[in-house]
């Protein structure tokens, strides 16, 4: 379930990249004020930092300045990177084609990501990690090798956002990942699976969230789901781990708790399949 991460965020990469689906590209422009560009880096500057794509702009973004903002219709194939910035905005776009990751959050920074379409890329769709923030929200991240990546003291809020179809994890936590999700819907599709907690990292769950596939909390890490939350698929509980399940949680799986994890069953939660303890783990209900 773990890999290693390889990383590179280079200002400006050109390439020749097709967008899934783009039978025509369309030029890129970049609206800064008054002012227009052919290329997201070309507009952003200390005085420039709202901007507005259009159409298809090829090229790494790297961001290092705070409270910049990019939105617009337009798609960046590319990989995007926000590298110890603050109050950093992407809305309305799409990120798609990335060689590596789709937007990646690193070092401190704090970033809203809102209605974006984070697909194709040959690593993670989004990876916040180094003690970075970002607050997703109606976002679709598909068809990327994993989905959402948050490791590393990383800190994720989602709300209603998408996430399928991704080769491996579809919500990847590892090494003190946080990722507190509402009303999130998360398929495993062909993946491997679609929930991975592991090395001490906590996932929240809640507000009618469903989630569909395998589910893997290992190694001191723990799962709290509420608020009417589905999780329909077997679930691993391994390692010192934890899983409450709490607040009218549906589980239609088996469940597996082995060497010293615990399972909770509270608030009237139900589970729909086998529980089973083994190697000196607890299973209770409330």
């Amino acid at each position: 379930m773990r890999r290693r991460h390889l990383v590179a965020a280079l200002p400006l990469l050109a390439a020749v990249v097709l967008v899934s689906g783009t039978a025509a590209v369309q030029a890129c422009t970049v609206s800064a004020g008054d002012s227009t560009f052919g290329s997201i880096m070309g507009a952003l500057g200390p005085d420039r930092r709202t901007l507005t794509v259009e159409g298809t702009c090829v090229g790494d973004v790297y961001v290092n300045l705070d409270d910049v903002t990019i939105g617009g219709s337009g798609t960046i194939v590319g990989q995007v990177t926000v590298d110890g910035a603050q109050r950093f905005t992407i809305r309305d776009v799409t990120i798609a084609n990335s060689p590596e990751i789709g937007i990646y959050v690193i070092d401190g920074s704090s970033a809203e990501i809102s209605n974006v379409t984070v697909e194709y890329a040959n690593d993670s769709g989004i990876d916040v990690r180094f003690g970075s923030f970002a607050r997703i929200l109606d976002s679709r991240i598909e068809n990327n090798v994993w989905g959402l990546s948050v490791n590393k003291g990383g800190v994720v809020d989602g709300y209603r956002n998408v996430m399928a179809n991704n080769r491996e994890e579809q919500v990847d936590l590892a090494e003190h990942g946080t990722y507190r999700g509402s009303a999130e819907t998360i398929d495993q599709g062909l993946g491997t699976y679609a929930l991975s907690v592991t090395r001490n990292s906590y996932l929240n769950l809640r507000q009618d969230s469903r989630v569909t596939g395998r589910t893997s909390i290992v190694m001191q890490s723990h799962l709290r789901t509420r608020d009417h939350t589905t999780v329909t698929g077997d679930i691993s509980v391994d390692l010192q781990s934890a899983l409450d399940l709490a607040e009218e949680t549906a589980v239609e799986g088996d469940t597996e708790t082995r060497n010293l994890s615990i399972v909770r069953v509270l608030d009237n939660a139900t589970v729909d399949g086998t529980v089973r303890c083994y190697r000196t783990s607890i299973c209770m209900e409330d």
